[in-house]
């Protein structure tokens, strides 16, 4: 398995875990099952032009290889310089937001840097210790969801 795929899989609840691999065993065979496959598999592509589009668009405050703590509400930020006619939605910048930081590596970058960055990658506010605290546990939640996917 991938170390992609195992950090994607390790975000996923428990119930979509379930539901992906009954998925996986009945073999897809309904009508309904190839559209909500098809309808995920859109999402996924959404979600990585989306985030493509981040990278590329703030090099200095998004970078999937070495993640920095991202600037509180940068969202807010982040929709006003989506253009109405541009292809992503406010729902996009949200999703794609939640998968960048729930991943493993970002989570680690609470424990190398002391502040967080904005849109140009300039120092934001100090990093409060109850943040590292969290990250510090979230990294233990993420890495033991990887061990036990990769014992299975």
């Amino acid at each position: 398995m991938t170390k992609v795929k195992a950090t994607l899989r390790a975000t996923l609840s428990p119930q979509a875990l379930k539901r992906m691999e009954a998925l996986k065993t009945a073999g897809m065979t309904t009508e309904q099952e190839r559209k909500e496959k098809r309808e995920q598999r859109e999402k996924r592509q959404k979600l990585f032009r989306t985030l493509e589009w981040l990278e590329k668009t703030f090099p200095f405050c998004f970078n999937k290889e070495a993640p920095k703590p991202l600037k509180i509400k940068i969202e807010v930020d982040l929709f006003s310089e989506i253009k109405e006619n541009d292809e992503f939605s406010n729902v996009n910048i949200r999703n794609a937001l939640g998968f960048y930081t729930s991943r493993l590596a970002y989570q680690e970058s609470f424990l190398k840097y002391d502040h967080r960055v904005d849109l140009e990658g300039k120092e934001a506010e100090a990093l409060e210790q109850k943040h590292k605290d969290f990250a510090a546990t979230r990294i233990e939640e993420i890495k033991s969801k990887m061990q036990n996917m990769t014992k299975d």
